[in-house]
């Protein structure tokens, strides 16, 4: 997506691969971690040039999307090593502490990071953040196909059998078209607007960076081995966190009052009127709220 915001690209060798990161603005950084897994940095770049006049916002490509590239195997590409890359970007930046702003499974990684790097972080913000459980990725799917009818949720899981087909055939470019096939169905649980959710299937479809299906299957896999759980309750973080959802967001929004019950500094706020990219639908809520947290402390 063009935003008229002049990025500057910037490239880096890294643990037997290539790290690709992108900025906007001056001052302090901000870095922004996509969602996924498999997605590349591009979708966040309105997000992130709407703070480029205050911070210098920094995305990255998780390795293997976009225009990161490296080898692509289940020791290569573990949720530890997605840790080790944006710990990276925190010394290429030559900052003792990020501000963080992660989105859906981005949110996870930056939640992740946070925990075990407590003394690296200096403000969390987690929007639309995926299920941290298995019975929350079971009410994340029951949200998701609440909209649609019993004949679209059958087309839909005929849809996502086929991309599976389709991948195991090694036909990237036909998983492809039935994945943007499948988001007609998926959009409709992404979504508080209708008109929304069709213009984002609309420009979905033509995108220059697509999902990596493989990047998808093998983070998802690596990420389903962290108790994600114990791991929060022996965390007592210092730097504050801010925890947004759209209050119609698909995703489990009582995870947000579950990580508050757990640590300190917590914040909480729901967008009425939205759903998982809440950017979309109310911009200016959204916008003021993520300025307002990230502002330096007093």
């Amino acid at each position: 997506m063009a935003d008229g915001t002049p990025w500057t690209s910037y490239f880096e060798e890294f643990d037997g691969g290539r790290l690709a990161y992108f900025a906007a603005g001056l001052g302090d950084p901000v870095v922004f971690v996509s969602g996924g897994p498999g997605d590349s940095h591009a979708y966040l770049r309105p997000v992130a040039a709407e703070f480029a006049t205050e911070y210098r916002c920094v995305l990255y490509d998780q390795r293997g999307t976009g225009q990161s590239v490296h080898d692509l195997s289940p020791q290569t590409l573990t949720v530890d090593a997605l840790v080790r890359d944006l710990d990276h970007v925190r010394e290429i930046l030559g900052v003792p502490r990020l501000r963080l702003v992660g989105h859906s499974w981005g949110a996870m990684l930056a939640l992740l990071y946070a925990m075990r790097h407590p003394d690296c972080v200096s403000h969390l913000v987690l929007i639309g953040m995926g299920p941290l459980s298995d019975e929350a990725a079971a009410v994340a799917s029951a949200n998701l196909m609440r909209p649609l009818t019993a004949n679209e949720r059958r087309d839909f899981a005929t849809l996502g059998r086929a991309r599976r087909e389709a991948l195991a055939q090694g036909d990237t470019q036909r998983a492809w078209d039935l994945h943007t096939q499948a988001m007609v169905y998926r959009a409709r649980g992404w979504f508080y607007d209708a008109l929304a959710a069709v213009r984002f299937v609309s420009a979905y479809a033509t995108a220059e960076d697509r999902t990596n299906f493989t990047v998808h299957e093998l983070v998802n896999a690596s990420a389903q081995a962290i108790d994600w759980a114990t791991s929060i309750t022996r965390c007592r973080p210092a730097f504050g966190t801010l925890v947004l959802y759209g209050r119609q967001d698909f995703e489990p929004i009582e995870q947000a009052f579950q990580l508050q019950s757990q640590w300190p500094h917590v914040s909480v706020r729901l967008i009425n009127r939205a759903g998982h990219l809440p950017w979309h639908e109310q911009p200016d809520e959204f916008n003021q709220t993520v300025r307002q947290f990230l502002r330096p402390d007093p």
